[in-house]
């Protein structure tokens, strides 16, 4: 049978790991990043280049080109153009005034598309 081995840590070691790293000085060298952070920093130099009538391709290659490799795709997906936010509200406008099923909201829809029935509820 296998036991669980019980390893007793002394409360004043944890203390003192904490007071260390707080006295820590921060790592030197740059600070990595994701994709989607680095796009999320650069917003407002993305929508300047929007505003200019550059397309996200073409902000994908102007980033690959200086060194970071990120997709169009993720580019409009972090940072969509105000033409493409309101074509979005236009959709959803036009979805939830379409809603034929009877129910009072497209919400209702949603929340009901993803109901799991308890073990108990017979399906």
């Amino acid at each position: 049978m296998d036991q669980k081995r019980i390893v007793i840590i002394d409360e004043q070691l944890i203390a003192a790991i904490q007071q260390e790293v707080a006295e820590m000085p921060r790592a030197e060298g740059p600070r990595q990043t994701t994709k989607t952070e680095a796009v999320r920093m650069l917003k407002p130099a993305i929508l300047e280049m929007l505003k200019k009538g550059y397309s996200y391709k073409q902000i994908a290659d102007y980033l690959k080109d200086k060194g970071l490799p990120i997709s169009s795709v993720t580019i409009a997906k972090e940072v969509p153009s105000k033409k493409t936010m309101a074509k979005t509200k236009m959709g959803v406008k036009k979805l939830v005034e379409g809603n034929k099923s009877g129910s009072e909201t497209l919400a209702e829809d949603a929340s009901a598309a993803h109901t799991i029935p308890l073990e108990d509820e017979e399906v």
